[in-house]
């Protein structure tokens, strides 16, 4: 499953590598990264491919000394795996 997420962090020497490397160590494969800086702050875009639970991540992230915030992007794919579905058929046959 594809998930984006989204983190604003310190400008900080190391503080990229630190992030970069929680998301390796912990399993998720990293398909596209944008990383914007600001004045002392970097913002930090990225997509994420895995079958474990994104939240754990960010968990984790946001305990990393220079994160601020992690968002986790609600992805359409989430929501119809989550979407629960009841099949009703178009007809019934009932023997006599």
């Amino acid at each position: 499953m594809s998930r984006r997420l989204e983190i604003t962090m310190a400008a900080n020497e190391g503080a990229l590598i630190r992030v970069l490397g929680t998301v390796e160590r912990r399993g998720y494969s990293l398909s596209t990264l944008h990383v914007e800086k600001t004045d002392n702050n970097m913002q930090v875009s990225m997509q994420i491919e895995s079958d474990r639970d994104a939240n754990i991540l960010c968990r984790q992230l946001d305990r990393l000394f220079d994160v601020q915030s992690v968002n986790l992007e609600a992805q359409l794919e989430a929501v119809l795996d989550s979407a629960e579905f009841n099949e009703t058929p178009r007809f019934q046959a009932s023997w006599l």
